[in-house]
């Protein structure tokens, strides 16, 4: 069995809502040139050469559009096309079809393809019939991803960065386990959405998943946020009320900022996650749970034992399954595939149709260090989004302190070429009280060279 996985590199710019497609054909050298030119015109391309990868794959990610051959050896193409619709209704098909299987054709047809395609097809050819198509399946694609909106899935979270994805690969198996979850990581660095998916992957991605911020509930409240009371508990409790670790029985609660959670609170925590069972708060009748804990910090919980401000039972029973999510600047390869993705969604809910990055504003993104890591960089796409009237992105959209970066200083604090003409020339010019001609004279330049430079500085 058969897989390929082709990655396109940007030369010019950076290609957006690049359509993501599936082809499944036994015929491997079809299906692999077919991928690489799908990649080189700027899209998503995975090759499989069975029909049960092909829905292994569907299963586990989206595809905006799959290449299915009608007939392939050992396989029911028909059957395979109504599997691809239970899956996703949305995603588009196309069959792959050869001389003689007219019938079968328009029997897919009449099941769902959209089109059918007849080989023997170079490659070439196929894409210039698939144009035809592409400008409906970019809107139709386009609509798909905004009412589903984010989708949480470990298709989302793919990283070009080893460390990343290794950490990416062992959430995904605690995913499928029943086993609490720690995540550690800076604020910003998608703590809430990895939580998320690792429940919506899970056995219990059906179920309820609620999230809590634990800083932001005072501690005379939290008891009562998580447990719930009853009836006449105090002065204000007029009707039993469920707690969320009820209301998240088969599901996960998410505990975010579980640091800030004061000692008595942590106690009452660990009991919950040794018996499966509390008390609401004035009840006396036992409520057994089934819930798993999905924790997260930004705080290091080691040392916070070491001061005695969290519990070390606690902590050694939270510190099981660890995920600790890597700060932006330490994954620097995902920063650009990162801000396409922001853009995608800023396209659907701004009513923008930004279609590609420069290669400049790529590489100043690469270069700044993201304190604020990827809520940052979101944020930062937001504003762009916002204020854009055109489909690319440019250099003069970026904040200074991002445009700065690149070329900039290097890690060991030294200057860039360019960074030292521009402080040379700025000095020279305060030096002459302003005076260009003067200080082109000085500086070996024409004078208008030097208003170009001054003008480009200005703009930086």
């Amino acid at each position: 069995m058969l897989e390929v996985i082709f990655r396109h590199a940007f030369v010019c710019e950076v290609r957006l809502f690049m359509l993501s497609i599936l082809i499944m054909d036994s015929d491997l050298d079809f299906s692999e040139a077919l991928g690489m030119t799908f990649e080189e015109k700027g899209y998503s391309a995975i090759a499989v050469d069975s029909a049960d990868r092909c829905l292994e794959l569907l299963r586990s990610r989206s595809f905006d559009l799959i290449f299915l051959e009608l007939n392939p050896p050992g396989a029911d193409g028909i059957q395979t096309l109504k599997e691809i619709k239970k899956i996703d209704m949305h995603c588009a098909v196309v069959m792959l079809a050869n001389h003689g299987e007219i019938e079968s054709a328009v029997k897919a047809l009449k099941t769902g393809a959209i089109d059918v395609y007849v080989k023997p097809i170079t490659p070439y050819k196929l894409l210039m019939q698939f144009e035809d198509l592409e400008k409906e399946l970019q809107i139709t694609a386009r609509l798909n991803r905004k009412s589903t909106n984010r989708i949480y899935s470990f298709e989302k979270l793919v990283s070009n960065n080893y460390k990343t994805q290794k950490t990416l690969d062992e959430a995904k198996n605690f995913a499928q386990t029943d086993v609490n979850i720690l995540i550690t990581g800076e604020s910003g660095t998608g703590k809430g959405f990895l939580a998320r998916t690792i429940h919506n992957t899970s056995r219990r991605g059906k179920n309820e998943f609620i999230e809590i911020n634990c800083s932001a509930i005072p501690s005379g409240l939290l008891e009562s946020e998580l447990f719930g009371y009853e009836r006449g508990a105090f002065t204000d409790a007029k009707e039993t009320r469920r707690g969320l670790f009820e209301i998240a029985n088969h599901g996960s609660l998410f505990l975010d900022e579980i640091s800030t959670m004061d000692f008595s609170m942590q106690s009452k925590l660990l009991k919950v996650i040794e018996d499966f069972k509390f008390y609401r708060v004035g009840g006396r009748k036992e409520i057994n749970i089934d819930t798993r804990i999905i924790a997260a910090t930004n705080a290091n919980l080691t040392k916070l034992v070491a001061e005695k401000t969290f519990r070390k039972d606690l902590y050694y029973r939270l510190n099981v399954a660890v995920v600790n999510m890597p700060p932006l600047r330490e994954r620097r390869e995902d920063i650009v595939d990162l801000f396409l993705e922001f853009v995608n969604e800023f396209n659907s809910t701004l009513n923008r149709s930004v279609s590609c990055i420069t290669p400049d504003v790529a590489e100043a993104l690469k270069s700044y260090n993201w304190p604020g890591n990827i809520r940052e960089l979101r944020n930062l796409c937001e504003r762009i989004m916002v204020i854009i009237r055109g489909d690319t992105i440019n250099m003069s959209l970026l904040p200074h302190e991002i445009k700065s970066k690149i070329g900039g200083a290097t890690a060991n604090g030294m200057k860039s070429l360019e960074e030292i003409e521009r402080d040379h020339i700025m000095a020279t010019l305060d030096a002459l009280k302003g005076n260009k001609s003067r200080a082109a004279k000085v500086l070996g330049i024409s004078r208008t060279t030097l208003i170009s430079k001054v003008k480009q500085y200005r703009d930086v």
